[in-house]
């Protein structure tokens, strides 16, 4: 069973990811779902709390998941530890056309989620 807690607030989908890193794409595949299931464009996602470890392969992965499932009309944010942040799985997303940010917090994260575009 997919480690995820949905909230589905007023203008976004919170999704907190408290799995392995390891199974970040299949993660990406339930969120998605789940944001059409409630008609919202705009996802923050929480992975602070996920446990293992991320390669810059798995990286890319993301990145090239995320501008696969996600397209226009979402926006997607992505809160990760500081440690795990190098910005490579939101290069490969936003260079393939997604709107994809990973910030350090979530307040940073939902101040970019949230800002008209």
């Amino acid at each position: 069973m997919m480690k995820l807690k949905f909230v589905n607030h007023e203008n976004y989908l919170e999704a907190v990811f408290y799995d392995d890193r390891a199974t970040a794409v299949k993660a990406l595949k339930e969120i998605h779902k789940k944001a059409i299931e409630l008609n919202q464009h705009r996802v923050l996602i929480d992975a602070t709390t996920a446990s293992g470890e991320y390669w810059e392969l798995d990286k890319y992965d993301i990145g090239v998941a995320i501008s696969e499932l996600f397209k226009y009309p979402f926006k997607v944010a992505a809160v990760e530890a500081p440690e795990n942040i190098t910005k490579f799985s939101e290069d490969t997303a936003v260079n393939r056309g997604a709107s994809y940010y990973v910030a350090f917090s979530i307040e940073e994260g939902l101040e970019w989620l949230l800002k008209e575009s």
